[in-house]
């Protein structure tokens, strides 16, 4: 029986149980049953991610919510809307995924990173025209799309504008006249010019010259920062209604924005925002008394994460990690060195690693490296939120990438990486199981069902630690006494439509394996369900390839856990563009970064010293969510709100 009630997402009639997530009867759900996966998705959401970014990102969060909608984890999570309502009929999933739509946030929250008077370029009033006249230039630029009219989507979220409306006899650096792009004396115009080019705001940041245009940027910074912040703090209140284990925020992950300076497509920070979110719970440390939270930051983007790795340089309460290129010319061009270890004779010294990966790198290296590094970095840094960030970019042929975003040519700037969804879905399935309890060694082995003959019938698995996978008689025993973490899934790059939308999917499917193992390589549907986006993933019109899936089970198979520069084999090792020096410099990297962290925890186990050396203040949500319309009177310099507490 289909998992999809009534067939309700289902192509046709006759093709109903095809697109369905099959039923898996385990007792994984009760084995699991505290954990919990929160999906922040909302079709205002979406638009507000399509209408804003649909020139770089064309229109791959329409092609993700469609292909959300028509796999059916819409249908078959419990669903909350924007009123606090839920479904009525509990589907196969709602045992432990949620769908929550994001809440919007406020100015206020993005001062806790952002300055003044970067935000005073940013932020712009509800146009003259009001709401009614944003709706229809909105229906206007997604006419011919049925699927998606704005007029109903963004009614409610593009309307309070005015909550941030400038208090009379405030004096701002800019005001929103002064601010206008097309001014009529030369000389401000070329004042204007040079203070966006010092914030960043020219070439792949522009700031648009209507006032819907500005309008909607501003509200796309509120709701991206809101949605990362909203995610990571159902992964602190434990207490909260919807609390969560697992939360995931597609139209997150803007890694490359600074304090006071825009860069990368990237406005807001909002992995900044959401960890130090993070940072402001505390967690009972072996010892049962409480302490500072660590958070390890995992960036497995092609392009490096030279914001998050700025916010966080001179701490050690965060670990930053992040997989990248690197190379003359690549963005960016200033950061992502190996000898980035964090700020000199400070706390923040060797908790930052870079390790730069070679061109032409496929989904078995990666994933092998990606072991290396995971499992070394929280076993000696032994911290309680991952935050993940899964840029698309550097699947292979990435559009931007390679070079062929604006060009019709087949020219290649052969910088990119040959990964693929199901590659980069397999790096957020071993953090998520990590995150659940279970060992490397049950997490990275090929499912036990699949040796089974094709006649065979599925049997129910004794070990319901993880039901698909070789029983040990030790399994049930490491898996209960596993420490769990929390786990924050942000997105990312990503500029070929279809790929990436196909790469998220597969991730969503990979962060709730920790809840629900076997959902990403056993339930979901091999091939594109049938809806109007179809046509766009030919000739294949697979969802998950079986090769690839093959191909990563194999290395498992073939490799150890140990892995090498010697025992490292990638399908373009005999590419000239391929760097096997590089792969032994990331490798050395890593050792010596779980090393060095090893020894300072051992260190400050032993002495009165803890990882406390960043503080961040106890910001009540009600300072930060669209909701609250207190106002609070800015610095004269438009500064933050709030001043940082004095480092322990």
């Amino acid at each position: 029986m289909s998992l999809l009630d009534n067939g309700a997402f289902a192509a046709k009639e006759s093709s109903r149980h095809q697109y369905a997530i099959k039923p898996v009867i385990t007792n994984q759900t009760m084995c699991n049953k505290q954990i919990q996966v929160v999906l922040l998705q909302s079709q205002q959401y979406t638009q507000i991610l399509y209408q804003t970014m649909k020139h770089i990102h064309q229109d791959r969060d329409l092609l993700l919510e469609a292909l959300l909608k028509w796999c059916g984890f819409f249908h078959g999570a419990n669903t909350i809307d924007d009123r606090g309502g839920g479904n009525s009929k509990r589907g196969a999933l709602a045992a432990f995924l949620t769908i929550l739509p994001p809440k919007l946030g406020t100015r206020a929250l993005l001062e806790l990173f952002h300055d003044g008077n970067y935000l005073d370029l940013l932020e712009f009033p509800s146009p003259l025209g009001g709401s009614r006249e944003i709706e229809s230039k909105a229906v206007a630029t997604v006419k011919g799309n049925d699927q998606h009219t704005a007029l109903g989507s963004l009614e409610g979220d593009l309307a309070p504008f005015s909550l941030n409306d400038h208090e009379e006899g405030e004096q701002d650096m800019l005001s929103p006249n002064e601010t206008e792009i097309q001014t009529g004396d030369g000389s401000n115009d070329a004042l204007l010019q040079k203070l966006l080019a010092e914030h960043g705001l020219e070439d792949d940041c522009p700031l648009p010259t209507d006032d819907y245009s500005r309008a909607l940027l501003w509200k796309y910074c509120l709701s991206v920062a809101g949605a990362s912040w909203h995610a990571a703090s159902h992964l602190v209140e434990s207490e909260n209604e919807h609390h969560a284990d697992v939360a995931i925020n597609w139209g997150g992950g803007r890694h490359h924005a600074h304090a006071g300076k825009a860069g990368g497509f990237c406005y807001v920070n909002d992995i900044v925002l959401a960890i130090k979110r993070l940072l402001q719970s505390q967690s009972v440390d072996a010892s049962g008394t409480l302490a500072p939270s660590r958070v390890l930051y995992i960036d497995i983007d092609i392009h490096h994460c030279d914001g998050v790795q700025q916010a966080f340089y001179s701490t050690d309460r965060v670990m930053t990690a992040s997989f990248h290129r690197n190379s003359p010319g690549f963005f960016p061009a200033t950061s992502g060195f190996v000898r980035e270890k964090g700020e000199i004779d400070t706390a923040g010294f060797g908790y930052n690693l870079n390790v730069p990966l070679p061109t032409g790198i496929d989904d078995v290296t990666f994933i092998q490296m990606y072991r290396k590094m995971v499992f070394g970095l929280v076993s000696s840094f032994d911290p309680n939120f991952i935050v993940l960030c899964v840029g698309a970019d550097g699947l292979e042929g990435d559009a931007l990438v390679t070079g062929k975003l604006h060009s019709t040519d087949h020219s290649s700037t052969g910088e990119g990486w040959s990964l693929s969804p199901e590659g980069l879905a397999e790096c957020v399935r071993i953090t998520s199981s990590l995150c659940a309890g279970l060992s490397e060694e049950m997490i990275c082995t090929r499912p036990m069902k699949e040796e089974k003959k094709d006649n065979q019938p599925d049997e129910t698995p004794s070990d319901c630690s993880h039901p698909e996978t070789k029983a040990t008689p030790d399994s049930r025993e490491s898996f209960q006494v596993g420490k769990r973490r929390k786990l924050l899934v942000l997105g990312g790059g990503g500029y070929t439509p279809t790929e990436t939308a196909r790469a998220n999917l597969l991730c969503t499917a990979a962060a709730c394996e920790g809840a629900r193992s076997g959902l990403l390589w056993s339930e979901l549907p091999k091939d594109i369900p049938s809806h109007d986006y179809f046509p766009r993933y030919g000739p294949l019109f697979e969802l998950v390839s079986e090769a690839k899936k093959q191909d990563i089970w194999n290395s498992y198979d073939a490799q150890s856990s140990a892995i090498t520069p010697c025992n490292v084999e990638t399908k373009d090792s005999t590419s000239p563009f391929f760097d096997r020096h590089a792969l032994q410099q990331g490798i050395h990297a890593i050792e010596l970064s779980c090393l060095f962290i090893d020894r300072q925890r051992k260190k400050a186990a032993n002495s009165s010293i803890s990882f406390n050396s960043y503080s961040e203040p106890n910001d009540r949500d009600d300072d930060i969510w669209v909701e609250d319309t207190r106002r609070k009177k800015r610095s004269s310099q438009g500064g933050r709100r709030r001043k940082k507490k004095k480092e322990v």
